[in-house]
């Protein structure tokens, strides 16, 4: 990177081929140490409080979030997704309530989801 980038700061020169082979290495760059920093700080949050939860995965503020509602007759349960690994369908914690399904939590372990679909469940009955 900065023998493609730094050399046209440093010469004060803007080379438009050169900065355009750059892109792509760049690009790699970047999604890489977003990877890095995820897996070194990164944290999954769920918050349940009052008929409103809310699944937080990522670095500090920056990450995905998705809010859903719940009450007594939210159906929380596993179901099989799209996502694969090694060509096996991984399965997600789906949260169903009346208006919207959310599947979340594919990439965690099978343990972890259980424990979080059964906490999810407790507060959901609690309500």
């Amino acid at each position: 990177m900065w023998g493609i980038y730094g050399s046209q700061f440093r010469k004060g020169e803007f080379d438009l081929s050169q900065s355009l082979f750059g892109l792509p290495f760049l690009f790699g760059t970047v999604v890489l140490l977003s990877i890095i920093t995820f897996l070194l700080v990164g944290k999954w949050l769920i918050t349940l409080k009052k008929g409103m939860g809310n699944v937080f995965v990522g670095v500090g503020s920056l990450g995905w979030s998705r809010s859903f509602t719940y009450n007594r007759d939210t159906v929380i349960s596993m179901r099989m997704t799209n996502v694969q690994v090694n060509n096996v369908s991984q399965k997600g914690i789906l949260i169903r309530n009346a208006s919207t399904d959310l599947i979340f939590g594919t990439m965690l372990k099978e343990e972890a989801k259980q424990f979080i679909a059964a906490a999810i469940m407790k507060e959901v009955k609690g309500v």
